[in-house]
């Protein structure tokens, strides 16, 4: 397992997952430079009216900004024009799959539900009524009840939540392409995004036997994930390992290998010891690992690094059927697995 240092902390990145619009929002447009600072200073001078109207009107309002979420942290961020003193709050209904929190003195505001796949957080609902925001947050599980401070600078209620993954060796498994982007296809019309996502779902499955070891997929269907969208997810969970699961194509038909991708020296390291393990199998040989700076391996901050697997190639006639045989990944999973579990053994 990682050490503390170099591990999650409370330094991670914060994502955006909600955003509030009472003030007009300054727009980012590739512009000349005059127009571009003419336009953000009309905008700015509307924003400064807007908010000495609404203090004018009522000067204890709360006008909320946006959400952000950190892997066990949520901050709400308010104005600063509009929230000069901590707003009063309190938390309600604690249970072991959410919480909801009040915060009175909010004037503006409307209700929704929004659904999220990042980390353990599912739902939130918002409910505006009266001067009175309720958020209620929706998780897989919560282990403790909530721990909530304060910030005047900028104002943000800062919410810590414990889900018990603090301890865990935490992988992200990337299964390449899906949804409009089938990926390598071969002669026969075999799809690398079906082969996979299914042996990551293999290898998710023989891991989840392993309680200290937690597993997070970038799919878990066949949908299309941009390249932003899984190295955004990767980067937000600060995994212990992060895998990419391929299947190859080449113009020369009679080459069918392994092959791993590494863009670091620890993901070199782990590509290594895949290679190990991988070579075992006389049917996937040879492995050859290659330094390659593939963004979503190049972008992670996997603890013990990043790879890309290459499992043979579609445009091979006998790849193109070993892949098709659901032993062949299931092979594959076997012994990716092995692999990660002495990593975390280490």
């Amino acid at each position: 397992m990682a050490p503390d240092t170099g591990k999650y902390n409370n330094n991670d990145p914060l994502y955006t997952i909600d955003s509030f619009n009472p003030l007009p929002a300054v727009p980012f447009h590739r512009k000349p430079v005059f127009w571009a600072s003419a336009s953000i200073l009309i905008i700015l001078t509307a924003v400064s009216i807007f908010i000495v109207n609404l203090l004018e009107e009522d000067p204890d309002i709360n006008l909320i900004q946006r959400i952000a979420y950190a892997r066990e942290e949520i901050r709400i961020y308010f104005y600063p024009e509009t929230c000069l003193t901590e707003p009063e709050y309190s938390v309600t209904a604690v249970s072991d799959s959410g919480f909801c929190l009040e915060i009175y003195g909010v004037t503006r505001g409307y209700s929704y539900t929004s659904n999220y796949q990042y980390g353990l957080l599912r739902n939130i609902h918002r409910e505006f009524s009266s001067d009175t925001m309720r958020f209620t947050f929706e998780f897989d599980t919560l282990t403790a009840e909530p721990e909530i401070s304060f910030n005047l600078n900028p104002p943000e209620l800062v919410i810590n939540y414990h889900s018990g993954i603090g301890e865990k060796f935490i992988v992200v498994l990337d299964p390449g392409h899906g949804g409009d982007r089938p990926g390598a296809i071969g002669r026969g019309g075999t799809q690398e995004k079906h082969l996979v996502l299914e042996t990551g779902q293999i290898i998710k499955s023989l891991l989840s036997e392993n309680e200290e070891i937690m597993v997070i997929m970038t799919r878990n269907r066949d949908r299309g994930v941009s390249i932003a969208e899984r190295i955004r997810l990767s980067r937000f969970w600060r995994p212990d390992l992060f895998i990419s699961l391929h299947a190859n194509s080449a113009r020369n038909r009679t080459v069918n290998q392994t092959e791993i991708y590494y863009a670091s020296q620890r993901g070199r390291e782990t590509a290594r010891l895949l290679q190990s393990r991988l070579n075992r199998e006389v049917s996937f040989r040879p492995v050859k690992t290659r330094r390659r700076g593939f963004a979503v391996i190049r972008s992670s901050n996997a603890f013990y690094g990043a790879v890309l697997i290459e499992m043979l190639y579609l445009s091979n006639t006998n790849g193109e059927r070993m892949l098709n045989d659901s032993n062949t990944l299931q092979r594959f999973a076997e012994l990716i697995s092995e692999t990660i579990i002495d990593i975390k053994n280490r």
